[in-house]
Protein backbone atom coordinates (compact mmCIF):
# COMPACT_ATOMS: atom_id res chain seq x y z
CA UNK A 1 0.00 0.00 0.00
CA UNK A 2 1.70 3.46 -0.83
CA UNK A 3 1.93 5.92 1.17
CA UNK A 4 -0.84 8.17 -0.47
CA UNK A 5 -3.28 5.38 -0.07
CA UNK A 6 -2.29 5.20 3.90
CA UNK A 7 -3.18 8.97 4.03
CA UNK A 8 -6.37 8.90 2.53
CA UNK A 9 -7.87 5.86 4.71
CA UNK A 10 -6.26 8.14 7.94
CA UNK A 11 -7.50 11.51 6.68
CA UNK A 12 -11.33 9.13 5.82
CA UNK A 13 -11.13 7.44 9.65
CA UNK A 14 -10.33 11.00 11.17
CA UNK A 15 -13.34 12.37 9.46
CA UNK A 16 -15.47 9.52 10.07
CA UNK A 17 -14.67 9.79 14.07
CA UNK A 18 -15.05 13.57 13.99
CA UNK A 19 -18.79 13.00 12.42
CA UNK A 20 -19.47 10.23 14.69
CA UNK A 21 -18.45 12.53 17.69
CA UNK A 22 -20.27 15.54 16.59
CA UNK A 23 -23.56 13.20 15.99
CA UNK A 24 -23.58 12.29 19.39
CA UNK A 25 -22.75 15.80 20.65
CA UNK A 26 -26.07 17.26 18.59
CA UNK A 27 -27.78 13.78 20.17
CA UNK A 28 -26.88 14.89 23.76
CA UNK A 29 -28.00 18.69 22.94
CA UNK A 30 -30.85 17.88 21.71
CA UNK A 31 -31.95 15.52 24.54
CA UNK A 32 -30.86 18.26 27.08
CA UNK A 33 -32.53 20.81 25.32
CA UNK A 34 -35.77 18.37 25.19
CA UNK A 35 -35.09 17.50 28.54
CA UNK A 36 -34.95 21.25 29.84
CA UNK A 37 -37.77 22.36 27.59
CA UNK A 38 -40.27 19.63 28.93
CA UNK A 39 -39.70 20.23 32.33
CA UNK A 40 -39.87 24.14 32.32
CA UNK A 41 -43.85 23.20 31.07
CA UNK A 42 -44.33 20.99 33.65
CA UNK A 43 -43.06 22.90 36.17
CA UNK A 44 -45.12 26.07 34.67
CA UNK A 45 -47.89 23.55 34.23
CA UNK A 46 -47.37 22.65 37.85
CA UNK A 47 -47.37 25.92 39.57
CA UNK A 48 -48.68 28.34 37.12
CA UNK A 49 -51.32 25.87 35.08
CA UNK A 50 -53.21 27.04 31.88
CA UNK A 51 -57.01 26.44 31.19
CA UNK A 52 -57.69 23.94 27.99
CA UNK A 53 -59.93 26.75 26.57
CA UNK A 54 -60.60 30.71 26.78
CA UNK A 55 -63.74 32.03 29.11
CA UNK A 56 -66.61 31.23 29.28
CA UNK A 57 -65.42 28.25 28.19
CA UNK A 58 -67.99 24.95 28.49
CA UNK A 59 -69.54 23.50 31.72
CA UNK A 60 -69.37 20.10 32.25
CA UNK A 61 -70.57 17.31 34.88
CA UNK A 62 -67.76 14.90 36.01
CA UNK A 63 -69.37 11.70 38.90
CA UNK A 64 -66.12 11.30 41.41
CA UNK A 65 -67.35 7.44 42.70
CA UNK A 66 -66.41 6.07 46.48
CA UNK A 67 -63.32 5.01 46.62
CA UNK A 68 -61.60 6.69 43.13
CA UNK A 69 -58.16 7.47 43.21
CA UNK A 70 -56.88 10.99 42.08
CA UNK A 71 -55.52 8.71 38.96
CA UNK A 72 -58.71 7.29 37.98
CA UNK A 73 -59.98 10.96 38.62
CA UNK A 74 -57.49 12.65 36.39
CA UNK A 75 -57.67 10.12 33.64
CA UNK A 76 -61.79 10.88 33.25
CA UNK A 77 -60.77 14.60 32.67
CA UNK A 78 -58.75 13.96 30.65
CA UNK A 79 -60.72 12.19 28.78
CA UNK A 80 -63.31 14.49 28.86
CA UNK A 81 -61.26 17.13 27.80
CA UNK A 82 -61.25 18.95 30.67
CA UNK A 83 -57.12 18.99 31.55
CA UNK A 84 -54.29 18.14 28.90
CA UNK A 85 -52.37 16.26 30.54
CA UNK A 86 -53.20 13.98 33.83
CA UNK A 87 -49.70 13.20 35.24
CA UNK A 88 -49.93 17.31 35.81
CA UNK A 89 -53.35 16.73 37.90
CA UNK A 90 -51.82 13.71 40.36
CA UNK A 91 -48.55 15.80 40.61
CA UNK A 92 -50.92 18.92 41.57
CA UNK A 93 -53.11 16.88 44.03
CA UNK A 94 -49.70 15.93 45.94
CA UNK A 95 -47.79 19.15 45.91
CA UNK A 96 -50.71 21.14 47.18
CA UNK A 97 -52.25 18.58 49.37
CA UNK A 98 -55.41 18.00 47.68
CA UNK A 99 -58.14 14.90 48.01
CA UNK A 100 -60.92 13.47 45.62
CA UNK A 101 -64.35 12.94 47.28
CA UNK A 102 -67.03 11.30 46.13
CA UNK A 103 -69.80 13.18 44.40
CA UNK A 104 -70.72 15.05 41.16
CA UNK A 105 -69.32 18.18 40.48
CA UNK A 106 -69.69 20.79 37.74
CA UNK A 107 -66.52 21.87 36.13
CA UNK A 108 -65.25 24.38 33.33
CA UNK A 109 -62.99 23.99 30.53
CA UNK A 110 -61.62 27.53 31.41
CA UNK A 111 -61.27 26.26 34.62
CA UNK A 112 -57.44 25.03 35.26
CA UNK A 113 -56.32 22.22 36.60
CA UNK A 114 -55.50 23.31 40.04
CA UNK A 115 -58.77 25.48 40.20
CA UNK A 116 -60.66 22.03 39.16
CA UNK A 117 -58.55 20.08 42.51
CA UNK A 118 -59.45 22.74 44.69
CA UNK A 119 -62.98 22.66 43.86
CA UNK A 120 -63.50 18.85 44.15
CA UNK A 121 -61.31 19.40 47.26
CA UNK A 122 -63.24 21.90 49.03
CA UNK A 123 -67.29 21.28 47.43
CA UNK A 124 -66.13 17.32 49.05
CA UNK A 125 -65.11 18.65 52.57
CA UNK A 126 -68.50 20.35 52.70
CA UNK A 127 -70.45 17.78 51.63
CA UNK A 128 -68.73 15.55 53.96
CA UNK A 129 -69.30 18.42 56.74
CA UNK A 130 -73.12 17.56 55.73
CA UNK A 131 -73.70 14.25 55.73
CA UNK A 132 -71.94 14.20 59.29
CA UNK A 133 -74.13 16.62 60.37
CA UNK A 134 -77.25 14.95 59.12
CA UNK A 135 -76.25 11.73 60.98
CA UNK A 136 -75.68 13.47 63.94
CA UNK A 137 -79.08 14.76 64.14
CA UNK A 138 -80.95 11.41 62.82
CA UNK A 139 -78.38 10.19 65.84
CA UNK A 140 -80.11 13.13 68.15
CA UNK A 141 -83.63 12.85 67.01
CA UNK A 142 -83.68 8.33 67.62
CA UNK A 143 -82.21 9.31 71.38
CA UNK A 144 -84.65 11.92 71.78
CA UNK A 145 -87.58 9.08 70.47
CA UNK A 146 -86.36 6.61 72.77
CA UNK A 147 -86.20 8.74 75.83
CA UNK A 148 -89.68 10.06 75.37
CA UNK A 149 -90.95 6.53 74.96
CA UNK A 150 -89.10 5.46 78.37
CA UNK A 151 -90.79 8.40 79.92
CA UNK A 152 -94.09 7.14 78.89
CA UNK A 153 -93.31 3.43 79.33
CA UNK A 154 -92.56 4.75 83.27
CA UNK A 155 -96.00 6.87 83.43
CA UNK A 156 -98.02 4.14 82.71
CA UNK A 157 -96.15 1.71 85.12
CA UNK A 158 -97.07 4.08 87.96
CA UNK A 159 -100.76 5.18 86.53
CA UNK A 160 -100.94 1.35 86.49
CA UNK A 161 -99.78 0.80 90.35
CA UNK A 162 -101.83 3.44 91.57
CA UNK A 163 -104.64 1.86 89.92
CA UNK A 164 -104.03 -1.11 91.59
CA UNK A 165 -104.04 0.53 95.09
CA UNK A 166 -107.15 1.86 94.38
CA UNK A 167 -108.67 -1.27 93.70
CA UNK A 168 -107.04 -2.90 96.49
CA UNK A 169 -108.11 0.07 99.14
CA UNK A 170 -111.91 -0.49 97.36
CA UNK A 171 -111.53 -4.34 98.11
CA UNK A 172 -110.69 -3.77 101.61
CA UNK A 173 -113.80 -1.17 102.09
CA UNK A 174 -116.15 -3.85 100.33
CA UNK A 175 -114.95 -6.58 102.85
CA UNK A 176 -115.51 -4.85 105.70
CA UNK A 177 -118.64 -3.78 104.59
CA UNK A 178 -119.74 -7.56 103.96
CA UNK A 179 -118.38 -8.90 107.24
CA UNK A 180 -120.73 -6.79 108.64
CA UNK A 181 -123.88 -7.96 106.52
CA UNK A 182 -122.64 -11.30 107.18
CA UNK A 183 -122.75 -11.09 111.09
CA UNK A 184 -126.43 -9.45 110.94
CA UNK A 185 -127.93 -6.60 110.30
CA UNK A 186 -127.73 -4.21 112.89
CA UNK A 187 -131.18 -2.15 113.55
CA UNK A 188 -130.60 1.20 114.95
CA UNK A 189 -134.07 1.26 116.44
CA UNK A 190 -135.82 3.01 113.97
CA UNK A 191 -139.54 3.32 114.20
CA UNK A 192 -139.82 1.45 111.06
CA UNK A 193 -138.22 -1.82 112.13
CA UNK A 194 -140.56 -1.69 115.22
CA UNK A 195 -137.71 -3.18 117.14
CA UNK A 196 -135.58 -1.33 120.24
CA UNK A 197 -131.95 -0.32 119.36
CA UNK A 198 -129.17 -2.66 119.32
CA UNK A 199 -131.20 -5.67 118.56
CA UNK A 200 -129.38 -7.53 115.95
CA UNK A 201 -130.97 -10.38 113.61
CA UNK A 202 -129.95 -13.64 112.87
CA UNK A 203 -129.88 -15.68 110.26
CA UNK A 204 -132.75 -17.46 111.41
CA UNK A 205 -134.64 -14.57 111.66
CA UNK A 206 -134.26 -14.59 115.46
CA UNK A 207 -133.67 -11.41 117.14
CA UNK A 208 -131.02 -10.93 120.00
CA UNK A 209 -130.46 -7.53 122.10
CA UNK A 210 -127.07 -6.53 122.81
Amino acid sequence: MSRTTREINRITTTIISMSIRLLFYALVFFLLYEGITRGYSIGHEIFSPTAVAEAPGKDMEITVKKGESVSAVAGELEKSGLVKNKLIFVIQAKFYDYEVYPGTYTLNTSMTSKDMLKLIDESGIEIEKAKAKESSAETASSSSTEAESGSQDTQSQESGGAGEGTAAAGVSAANENGGSAVGGEVNNGSAADGLPAGDVADEDGAYESW
